[in-house]
């Protein structure tokens, strides 16, 4: 959402205008302020161009979101269709758009060569993991997959006999079974289980989670090989169809928290459901190409064994230059429990730990997230 209070230098004001006007498109401020982004988007300027002041300086009228009259703000699909015809470097393999509730989502080439190497690690709760696995086996992925399972200490015989037949079920060349002994460490097992994948994307996937739309591994995959992409996240949901995370906001508990928490998912005048760039965004499902995986050297084990570790490499792909995206179209049940407490004993020792390496490491960008 543009929104509709901007300042904006006259120079491009006055070449938007003068463009609209010779080709006939209609003068709406989504169709001026497309028209500059992209102009800066030529020329290398889009990041520090745009800019965001965090202060509230004006208010939309009450009954503005329910007017359904004013459409002066609409962004028309022929200017857009043109302008992707008119600039093919900065719409690169962009197959098509679509549009619902008034949110437009772009369609993205995927190279027939792509694999995508799902890691999930696991310890026992083996009625989660089956869940997972047949979530993924329901909804066709779009793209080829391979899943690596991490098992990380399990003692039950049920997982035992459940990781066995896994791994010698239909295509079990696209499937392996890691083990993974000692302490937990979210971020070395998967670490060590990105050495054993063979695609260029790879996706970090809690094994409490559940796909519920087909295309999934398409829409990931072909958004983390777009030029300049760093991590790409989903619409995570409660049981209860509410919000579990849309994007993660720095700042809240003093570190980062995630965005829209127990909002409900089908609210359709908020950013829950427009893609969108945060700064950061859940390993619970977070995909990553493998050449951005490689180059950000993965998950700080040494450091950030169980909190966080999500939040930092997505500060250091940030950091790099790389956009982290958040995308509603792929949806899943997240399995965490609403009224899970705060950490206790030693998992509070841990996270405090852990926080304390995160302030120290990016200081005062956690108190200012550029995103929000």
């Amino acid at each position: 959402d543009y929104g509709k209070s901007w300042i904006i230098k006259g120079h491009y004001w006055n070449k938007a205008l003068n463009f609209l006007e010779k080709y006939k498109y209609k003068i709406t401020i989504y169709n001026i302020v497309f028209y500059i982004s992209n102009e800066l988007q030529k020329k290398n300027l889009i990041s520090n161009s745009i800019i965001h002041i965090p202060l509230i300086l004006y208010h939309t009228k009450a009954n503005y979101l329910q007017n359904k009259n004013n459409k002066t703000n609409n962004l028309s699909d022929k200017f857009l269709r043109d302008s992707i015809k008119r600039n093919p470097l900065l719409f690169g393999n962009l197959i098509s758009f679509s549009s619902s509730n008034k949110v437009r989502f772009f369609n993205w080439a995927l190279p027939k060569e792509t694999l995508l190497s799902i890691i999930i690690p696991t310890r026992d709760n083996i009625s989660l993991l089956k869940n997972c696995i047949r979530s993924i086996n329901k909804f066709n992925a779009g793209c080829n997959i391979e899943i690596i399972v991490v098992d990380n200490n399990s003692t039950l015989d049920e997982t035992r006999v459940f990781l066995e037949n896994f791994k010698s079920s239909p295509n079990a060349h696209n499937k392996k079974v890691l083990s993974f002994p000692g302490e937990f460490n979210y971020s070395k097992i998967n670490n060590y289980a990105a050495g054993f994948t063979k695609g260029n994307v790879i996706l970090l996937l809690n094994n409490d989670t559940e796909f519920l739309k087909p295309l999934w591994g398409h829409e990931l995959a072909s958004n983390a090989l777009r030029p300049g992409m760093g991590c790409i996240g989903a619409k995570l949901l409660f049981k209860d169809d509410t919000i579990q995370h849309a994007g993660v906001i720095l700042g809240i508990g003093g570190i980062a928290g995630h965005a829209f928490k127990y909002f409900d998912s089908s609210d359709k005048y908020s950013r829950i459901n427009s893609t969108q760039e945060y700064t950061a965004v859940t390993a619970a499902c977070l995909a990553i190409s493998r050449k951005n995986w490689d180059l950000l050297e993965g998950l700080d084990d040494k450091n950030l064994h169980v909190n966080y570790n999500d939040v930092d490499i997505c500060l250091r792909a940030y950091s790099m230059g790389l956009k982290n995206l958040y995308l509603p179209q792929v949806e899943l049940i997240h399995y965490e429990s609403k009224t899970r407490g705060s950490p206790e004993g030693n998992a509070f020792y841990q996270w405090k730990k852990e926080s304390q390496i995160m302030k120290k490491r990016w200081g005062d960008l956690l108190f200012s997230d550029p995103y929000y």
